[in-house]
């Protein structure tokens, strides 16, 4: 029998949600989150080499990059709808892990968020006067783009 080149998304989401549950239920939430920033950083350096993203050099544009990269990669689909300069929605459909967020959150643990951490560590790392706020939202999801969160880039 072959090993599939892909893993399975039953496998991907089942250990993932395995993991952060364990993670969840034996660390302080504080060091939880130690642990998602430091692994959002981790995955922002080894993209940052692969893709040449250190030549982007506005905040959106680099967000939207890495939009579009982990859509390549098969994390989910990306679609950002700009409100203002610095500010806008970022949708994400056909996500990859799809209990895995709603089981966590049920626990009231802290969800890994790979696209959250990566992209909050790409601006912490490349733009250190700027910060990303991100506001999840409880609307319905969007018909077309899927749920939705509300980021603002934040100068200063």
């Amino acid at each position: 029998m072959a090993i599939p080149t892909v893993v399975s998304q039953e496998l991907w989401n089942t250990y993932t949600y395995a993991t952060w549950s364990a993670i969840n239920r034996l660390l302080p939430r504080e060091t939880v989150q130690k642990i998602k920033d430091l692994a959002g950083e981790i995955a922002y350096s080894e993209m940052e080499a692969k893709h040449n993203l250190a030549e982007i050099k506005e905040p959106v544009a680099l967000l939207e990059r890495l939009g579009e990269l982990l859509t390549q990669m098969g994390y989910a689909t990306f679609h950002f709808e700009h409100v203002g300069p610095n500010e806008f929605y970022r949708y994400m459909k056909d996500l990859s892990l799809p209990d895995c967020p709603g089981k966590l959150r049920d626990e009231g643990g802290l969800l890994p968020g790979p696209s959250h951490a990566i992209m909050a560590a790409s601006i912490r790392k490349r733009f250190p006067n700027v910060r990303l706020e991100s506001q999840h939202t409880d609307e319905p999801p969007h018909p077309v783009h899927g749920p939705r969160s509300h980021e603002k880039i934040v100068v200063g």
